[in-house]
Formats: structure tokens, sequence, C-alpha cells
């Protein structure tokens, strides 16, 4: 089993379901755990043996660096928070279409901006896109803003080394792609893991989707 012993995880959208996944699977591989959510309402019940929870609201800089800051020794950080509205620009009510670049664009370059503060030099920073960014047949702003994340990874690796910062791209969850399995929230997390402890990736957008695309 990979080995996370040692190591402070901080997962940034905590809730969802590949937040939940992540949690899960630093967790199990031995890794101490924060992770948050947006809402108290989110996180109740939740904190215990496997994470330590809190709210956090990935727009707000401050907050996000206090936080960080305040963490002291997390040694990699997980941003899978964000508002993921799905429609046409033209069909996007116009809150939508600001809480997706607000929480999906601008939360990840706090988050950027944290972890070149906080994070130790074999530190790491890992996002998540989505594989519209390389195949935008739908949904245009959400390929528009997982496009910005994936360039702002590859040129946080450079500027923000000897940290490694990757990403990963999903097709949506529940899609078999040309093979029988369907994807889920543990399938990206475990790859995730790997991204973390592979002293080898840095810079790296990783697409998962079981050669849904060409």
């Amino acid at each position: 089993m990979t080995d996370l012993s040692g190591r402070h995880v901080l997962v940034v959208g905590g809730t969802g379901t590949i937040g939940t996944a992540v949690v899960a699977a630093a967790s199990n591989a031995g890794a101490r755990v924060t992770a948050t959510g947006l809402f108290e309402h989110e996180i109740a019940g939740r904190d215990g043996d496997t994470a330590s929870w809190s709210t956090l609201d990935i727009t707000d800089q401050g907050a996000v660096l206090s936080f960080v800051d305040e963490l002291d020794d997390v040694t990699d950080i997980v941003s899978a928070a964000a508002a993921r509205p799905f429609a046409g620009l033209m069909d996007m009510a116009d809150d939508d279409l600001t809480a997706l670049v607000d929480s999906k664009l601008w939360g990840s370059f706090w988050l950027g901006r944290a972890a070149g503060r906080s994070l130790p030099d074999d530190g790491t920073l890992t996002y998540i896109s989505g594989l519209l960014a390389d195949y935008p047949d739908a949904a245009a702003p959400v390929a528009a803003v997982s496009a910005a994340v994936e360039s702002l990874a590859a040129g946080l690796a450079v500027e923000l080394a000897p940290r490694r910062v990757n990403c990963v791209s999903p097709e949506a969850l529940g899609s078999t792609g040309r093979g029988t399995h369907a994807g889920s929230g543990d399938d990206v997390a475990a790859l995730i893991v790997a991204l973390i402890t592979n002293p080898w990736m840095s810079g790296s957008i990783v697409p998962i989707h079981g050669a849904a695309k060409p």
C-alpha cells in the first residue's frame, strides 16, 4: 500500500465526491489529514479519526493564507473545492459564472500562494481540472477555467520548485470510457495519492478517463 506516514495532507473541498475519497485514501495511507468544507452543515459530524475538519472559503485569499499558515506543518495540499455549474456561456446565470471563476480559478491562485508560503521543499500541491479542458465540446466556461487551472499548475511547478505541483484531469464520474468500469471518486483519489508519493512527478497534467477520448 502507498505510504503517506509522516505527511500532513490538507484536502480543500473535502466534502465533495472526489474530496471525500481523497480524505479516505490519504488517511488509509497513513497521513494525518485536515479537510475543509464551505459550510458548517457540510462538515457536521465528520470530525474524527479520519480527518480534522474546518470550514474554509476558498475565494477569500486572506482566509486561505491564514488557514494554511496556522496549520504550520502541512506537507501536501489537494484542491478539490469549486462551484461547477455545468452550462454553456449563453445559458449560465451571471452569479453561477462568478462563483465558478471565484472558486475554481481564484481559489487555485490563493492555494498556490499558500503553498509557496507554507509547504516544505518536499511538499506537493495537486489541482483537479477536468477533461473538458482538452475536449471543450460542452460547457465552455467550465472548459475555459479547467484549462486555466492546468496552465497554472504547469507554471507553478517551475515557480515553486523544488515543491511539486501536478493536476489531475478526470472525465465525468460514472463514465466508463471505452471499458466497463464506471470511474469513481476513489479512482481519482488513488491517482492523486500516487502523484503525492512519486518524487519525479511535477508539472504533469494527468488525464483519467478510461480511453473516453482519443
